[in-house]
């Protein structure tokens, strides 16, 4: 069963697993009412009662509303497939729900709830909506225990029985769990598990629940290694001395002060290099990362046979590692401990053996989960900066103007020429990470004005593309501008693997050479980078570009690859905890930006710690792996960071006065250089035992700076528009700040945003159909329309959860989103009568790019028969010629596209 283009789960809430048992009382008034008593078993099914009137009989269907949630192709699933046609279950085992290929075996569990919906027909409210009820004594924790404890509760479906099977480091995070048909979890887990059998001994949960889970990834295609191309070396410190901003650890609780302590790098922590000959059709890939059994590693596009014929070694003899090859025209991979996971949990002596005989069971693939890709603006020679970076940045109002004058020109042309309008959604109407279009609205006049370019002229056309620059606007308020730059993978120390890995490799020594970087992508000049997440002051770093012979002999480059220094510079620290298994930067080749940088670069010292995980080992039980997800799924990221940049924003404001109060910025620096620190903690707790109280830190830091007037904290600005898009939160205070966010949003806050135009109804560019009353099917138009208001509700609610769940996490339940949505509207058979009534109808106004962006993707017929279509628009490409100038980039008119 090949499921390379994933398959369909059920994704249910745990307490839809419940039903509540009420009964009947008098409240103090005497007035009967309804109470929760207790819950029982739901007694949920997969299925649902459909009435075929074409056959006069009721047919029992799999649910579609059940089945939402898309299990991505794999190595997982690649073995999920496999276990279940060895067991000959494929007929029963899949299924299609709405034509895509479905499975009932794995579930996919969310904790959102501590109350329980009542499941008595007429246990309504008001608006129609079923009642829920809170039983004492059930929380989201507790009702994690019950499922993950098959003593208390059993949790069936459809006579299948679920248990626990593993979660992903995004979904642990917001306490999502799959879970999987008892029959197969031993046989999945023997896969998953890499040989280990944790039952067995005492383990450190936090780790082996997120190495097991390495091979749920998205993959997007295999790539054969076999084991004797592989190459251990040992992993090298560069150990040294730092002046930094220590946060530490007594008594269980953190404290921060300035410090001079050693420092220890892992210079290729979480990298390898692998041999271009290796990299099968992705040779033009400046790096892959790949998966295998608790394996994760960014591998590096090198010339690993031609270093060792340079360096005449011809024989595995003379290789400083361990390899099970027996000649030397097979090493094309070179790896350390840091990638390969099982060694934390492999026997000492002989793991790396026992490793590779896991990886070669079945002769399974490596998977290729991601390469480098360009940014979608411009060509790649754009990157959009964000909020993080410019408020660690102190730029006076001036230079503000100065840096926003190219976006306001752009926005200027946006406003006045529909086809630098048609231009700009051309290129962003889809997302980098997804192959939907996820912008609606640039999607809705990108396709639209390819199929007729008088859509320009419509009252649609203005509104989409007025609401198109009001998100530019409200983006730049956010602080995502465009700069010259871009997002570039890290590779650390190339030139030192190499050597390593023939015993040529002096300790303390560097080939790029301290505060050095290499890019192909920028001239030999000073530049800024950052990481996300990006704190404070001391994470940004200033590098100089610079050429070097032996990179560019041995390491095949692209514009998206940097190679960086950590041999005796505190870089990886200042980058927030960068490591090297695909961790990039943002890099930028903006003056303004740069100068603003220098100007304090020496004032503020690294956030720095040296605390480490818990290593206690626990025993593999059900009650510890539920208050293992438990704590995982109360994450703090999202506070944490916004905390630091209300802190920055104090700072700026502070120094921007006559007479700042030094002791003041001293304290606020050491409190976001705290929370710099809490930042990785609580990225990594989904993978390491926690040895912090971040809840209990973060509330400390957060009363320091509470107002004694109203108890609230003061926020910038800025903040309003973050995930909510200028709508104030009530129970927060908002002041202006001397801090750049606030006087970027000053700066652009009266910006005429008006779309030049004509004005003419949608229906003047489609061919209006012979219309009969009976043709048009109202039913339908109805349920288009109930399925949009889902949407808008699902969007809403999406982006008010954006910052907490993070890109990845955000970019998935998005993508998820639009593809439930095309699958319900795809449901819905309209003729033209009846889908020219709806596109014209005054309750489809509010809706018609959910339904015209819907019916695009799904190449309607009808649609493209009810559209007038002219095939006579021209877009923009850039010509040094060209007489239109944007981002300094010369452009000019094309021929029709």
């Amino acid at each position: 069963m090949i499921l390379d283009n994933g398959l369909k789960i059920m994704s249910i809430d745990a307490t839809d697993l419940f039903r509540v048992e009420v009964e009947s009382t008098k409240n103090k008034k005497g007035k009967e009412i309804k109470v929760a008593k207790e819950i029982v078993p739901s007694g949920l099914s997969s299925y649902y009662d459909y009435y075929d009137e074409s056959k006069d009989e009721i047919l029992h269907l799999r649910n579609p509303q059940l089945f939402k949630m898309k299990l991505d192709s794999s190595m997982a699933l690649d073995e999920l497939g496999r276990v279940i046609a060895d067991r000959r279950m494929t007929k029963t085992a899949f299924f299609n729900v709405r034509r895509k290929l479905a499975t009932d075996q794995v579930v996919y569990l969310t904790f959102k709830y501590s109350s329980f919906r009542s499941t008595l027909e007429d246990d309504k409210d008001d608006k129609g909506k079923v009642k829920k009820y809170r039983v004492d004594g059930k929380t989201k924790e507790t009702i994690r225990y019950m499922i993950y404890d098959k003593e208390d509760f059993s949790f069936k479906i459809d006579d299948i029985e679920y248990v626990r099977w593993c979660r992903s480091g995004n979904a642990s995070r917001q306490g999502k769990c799959f879970f999987i048909n008892k029959e197969l979890v031993h046989t999945m887990n023997l896969f998953t598990d890499c040989g280990i059998n944790p039952k067995k001994r005492r383990i450190n949960l936090a780790s082996f629940e997120a190495y097991r889970a390495l091979l749920l990834s998205h993959k997007t295609a295999n790539l054969d290694i076999r084991p004797e191309n592989i190459l251990l070396i040992k992993d090298v410190k560069s150990v040294f001395k730092d002046k930094v901003m220590y946060v530490g650890l007594k008594d269980k609780k953190l404290f921060t002060e300035e410090k001079e302590m050693t420092i220890e790098n892992k210079i290729w922590d979480g990298q390898s290099l692998i041999d271009k000959s290796l990299m099968g059709d992705y040779q033009d890939k400046g790096m892959l990362l790949l998966r295998h059994k608790f394996f994760k590693s960014c591998c590096f596009n090198s010339n690993i046979q031609q270093w060792f014929k340079d360096n005449h070694i011809t024989d595995v003899s003379q290789l400083n590692g361990i390899t099970t090859a027996k000649r030397i025209e097979d090493i094309k991979f070179i790896t350390t401990r840091s990638s390969i996971k099982y060694c934390k949990f492999g026997d000492t002596e002989s793991w790396f053996y026992d490793w590779l005989k896991q990886i070669s069971k079945k002769n399974i693939p490596f998977g290729i989960v991601k390469y480098e890709k360009p940014t979608k603006y411009f060509g790649g020679k754009l990157v959009r900066t964000h909020y993080q970076i410019l408020n660690t940045l102190q730029i006076t109002k001036n230079k503000i103007t100065e840096l926003l004058q190219q976006t306001l020109d752009y926005i200027e042309l946006l406003r006045k020429d529909p086809l630098a309008m048609y231009h700009y959604c051309e290129a962003t109407s889809d997302d980098e990470d997804s192959d939907l279009m996820m912008n609606v609205k640039a999607d809705v006049i990108y396709r639209m004005m390819k199929l007729n370019m008088s859509f320009k002229d419509t009252k649609l056309y203005k509104h989409l593309a007025k609401n198109v620059i009001e998100s530019i606007r409200a983006d730049i308020k956010c602080g995502r501008i465009l700069v010259n730059g871009n997002y570039s993978t890290v590779l650390g120390n190339p030139i030192e693997m190499l050597q390593e890995s023939i015993g040529k490799y002096e300790p303390e020594t560097t080939i790029v050479g301290k505060g050095n970087i290499i890019s192909t992508a920028f001239p030999q000049k000073q530049l800024l980078a950052c990481r996300s997440p990006h704190i404070t002051m001391g994470n940004i770093y200033l590098p100089h570009n610079t050429e070097n012979h032996l990179v560019t002999t041995y390491i095949n480059m692209t514009d998206n690859i940097m190679v960086i220094n950590s041999v005796g510079e505190n870089v990886l620290q200042r980058a927030n905890s960068m490591d090297f298994d695909s961790d990039q930067m943002m890099i930028v080749d903006n003056d303004i930006m740069i100068d603003a940088a220098v100007k304090n670069y020496d004032k503020f010292l690294v956030p720095t710690t040296d605390i480490e995980p818990d290593p206690k080992e626990e025993e593999y039980t059900a009650k510890n792996l539920a208050k293992l997800d438990y704590e995982s799924s109360e994450n703090l990221i999202g506070q944490i960071v916004n905390l630091s940049q209300v802190l920055n924003s104090k700072l700026w404001h502070e120094m921007n006065k006559e007479e700042p109060n030094q002791s003041y910025i001293d304290r606020l620096y050491k409190d976001v250089c705290q929370l710099s620190i809490m930042s990785g903690l609580e990225i990594d707790k989904a993978k390491k035992t926690l040895i912090v109280d971040n809840k209990n830190e973060l509330k400390e830091i957060r009363e320091r700076y509470k107002s004694k007037e109203d108890g609230k904290i003061g926020y910038p600005m800025f903040f309003k528009e973050l995930g909510k898009k200028g709508n104030y939160d009530s129970k927060k205070t908002y002041i202006f700040y001397n801090t750049t966010l606030d006087m970027i949003g000053d700066e652009i806050a009266y910006k005429t945003m008006t779309v030049e135009g004509t004005e003419k109804a949608l229906h003047k560019i489609l061919r209006k159909p012979d219309i009969k009353s009976r043709d048009v099917d109202k039913d339908k138009i109805k349920a288009v329309l109930e399925l949009c208001e889902q949407r808008a509700k699902d969007d809403k609610k999406l982006g008010v959860e954006k910052t907490q769940l993070g890109k990845s996490e955000y970019n998935r339940m998005r993508k998820q989103t639009i593809e439930n949505f095309l699958e319900d509207l795809a449901e819905i058979k309209m003729n033209q009568a009846t889908l020219y009534t709806l596109l014209t109808s005054k309750d489809a106004e509010k809706y018609e790019d959910y339904i015209l962006q819907g019916l695009l993707e799904l190449k309607s017929s009808t649609l493209k028969k009810l559209v007038k279509t002219d095939d006579t628009t021209p877009t923009l490409v850039e010509d040094a010629a060209g007489d239109i100038e944007i981002y300094g980039i010369k452009h000019k008119k094309s021929e029709v596209a």
